[in-house]
């Protein structure tokens, strides 16, 4: 069950340094499926301060659970997840608007417009987001 993973800080490796990440939401109803946080910029280097990467900017990315259970990715700490990070996950699937696992309804052509649709990737594909992301064109 991938919801134990939930609040989860991962180091995903991303060339030189690992950047860091944190799981903020594990589904029941998309079997496997993952939302992490990636912070921009960060390091999974120790010593690791959680509350400095918190107000970091961040990209969400969906992603299945097999990184973690594998130790493809590794857990370098634990937190909660926020309310704020809950709301992160609002997004499109399937022409319908979920927040976490909770169904909303269908989506409007604006609610397409506006929310990022569930497209999960494969870790690879994070693992170049993250090199990417670890040292951001400024």
């Amino acid at each position: 069950m991938s919801a134990k993973f939930v609040g989860a800080y991962l180091a995903i490796p991303a060339g030189d340094k690992p950047l860091l990440a944190k799981v903020i939401f594990a589904s029941s109803y998309f079997r496997n499926v993952i939302a992490l946080k990636l912070f921009v910029g960060s390091s999974a280097e120790e010593p690791l301060d959680f509350t400095k990467v918190e107000g970091m900017p961040f990209e969400v990315h969906y992603t299945g659970a097999q990184p973690i259970r594998s130790k493809r990715w590794n857990l370098v700490g634990k937190g909660d997840v926020t309310n704020l990070e809950r709301e992160l996950t609002r997004r499109t699937a399937g022409g319908e608007i979920w927040i976490e696992d909770n169904h909303l309804g269908p989506a409007t052509d604006a609610d397409l417009r506006k929310l990022p649709e569930m497209s999960v990737k494969g870790a690879t594909l994070i693992e170049k987001y993250a090199a990417n992301l670890s040292s951001p064109q400024i």
